[in-house]
């Protein structure tokens, strides 16, 4: 038997009661402002630079399965037809980069909403667009074809008398639009298939985590925080799951505006101190930056911007960079706090 609606709004009630009797840390609140008065929500968007929050989080959105897709394709397309010696430069490219994101996943344990998936989704379609740009305006990248001097693979092109071809019309040979067919079936099944599954894993993943805190944990405000996410999207089952992750609103990029100070000031680990999360956050951006650099300068053709692996890996420096700024000022400015009528910050995740 189902639930009456008197019942369902009932129990609501009662938890909507129960969690704004949550007593909630005053650290993020202006102390510039009188006790008991509450900002509006323009003066909640204006604590925050412009531009920083909807760039960290369009960024993340791509960097997170960005990472793990040129992870995923480096090791399982490139590798194995792979003549040289694997250099370290390339470990660190197409491995270290997606174990950084994970660690920033573990530590920060911010949701990542489905919708978020769009950035990451419509990354895809551009690189696969620019693939096709490549080949058809007859731009060369330096490669290596496994077919001797005398009958090259299509789309190759040789430069001295050996027996590997040097220059290339494709990016990366399992995208070779010489062979359009299977080109277009491999790029539809990544665009397709691939990267909505990357994005579902990822939210599943940082759901759980999630929970798990926000069950664990008390006397922060963060695990409230991530109750009221779990009883307000999840108290009535999958479909209603899928209606509050498919809400327009979902989509725009600065989804947590309302309480960014607290979603960046503290780590998602407990025990862990503002300064110590801080020095995390600053690590992992020097440690990607560094990377960055280390690659532009081992670049002796003048072809770095042309792979997915570079732009992605530009796009997770600017992701961590920002994540980085917005911690530092979330804990040296705390930031004014939007309620509900029923006393509850209004949600954002």
């Amino acid at each position: 038997a189902h639930p009456s609606k008197a019942t369902t709004g009932f129990r609501h009630q009662n938890i909507s009661n129960r969690m704004s009797s949550i007593e909630l840390p005053p650290r993020n609140r202006d102390p510039e402002r009188s006790p008991g008065t509450e900002p509006s929500a323009g003066e909640a968007v204006s604590a925050y630079s412009g531009w920083l929050l909807p760039t960290c989080a369009v960024a993340r959105g791509v960097a997170l399965p960005g990472s793990f897709l040129v992870f995923v394709l480096y090791w399982a397309l490139v590798f194995p037809y792979m003549t040289g010696p694997l250099h370290p430069l390339s470990v660190l490219t197409h491995g270290a980069n997606f174990l950084v994101m994970v660690a920033d996943m573990v530590i920060t344990r911010q949701p990542y909403p489905l919708l978020h998936g769009f950035y990451f989704w419509s990354y895809a379609i551009l690189y696969v667009m620019w693939t096709m740009i490549f080949y058809f305006a007859g731009l060369l990248a330096p490669c290596s074809c496994a077919d001797d001097d005398d009958a090259p693979q299509p789309g190759c092109r040789e430069r001295g008398d050996d027996d590997e071809a040097d220059e290339c019309r494709f990016i990366y040979s399992s995208l070779n639009w010489a062979y359009p067919s299977g080109t277009g079936t491999l790029s539809a099944v990544i665009v397709l298939l691939v990267v909505p599954m990357s994005v579902s894993i990822f939210h599943i993943i940082i759901l759980n985590i999630r929970g798990t805190q926000a069950s664990t944990t008390q006397g922060s405000r963060r695990p409230a925080l991530m109750r009221q996410e779990s009883v307000e999207a999840f108290r009535q089952g999958f479909v209603d799951m899928l209606k509050h992750e498919f809400r327009r609103e979902r989509l725009y990029p600065d989804t947590l505006h309302e309480n960014w100070a607290d979603a960046f000031a503290q780590c998602g680990i407990s025990g862990v101190s503002e300064k110590a999360y801080l020095a995390l956050r600053a690590g992992l951006f020097g440690f990607m930056t560094a990377v960055l650099v280390w690659s532009l300068a081992a670049d002796g053709e003048g072809t770095w911007f042309i792979y997915l692996t570079h732009w992605t890996l530009v796009i997770e420096v600017g992701y961590l960079g920002s994540a980085l700024a917005l911690t530092h000022q979330a804990q040296q400015k705390g930031a004014p706090v939007v309620t509900t009528a029923s006393g509850f910050p209004s949600a954002g995740v």
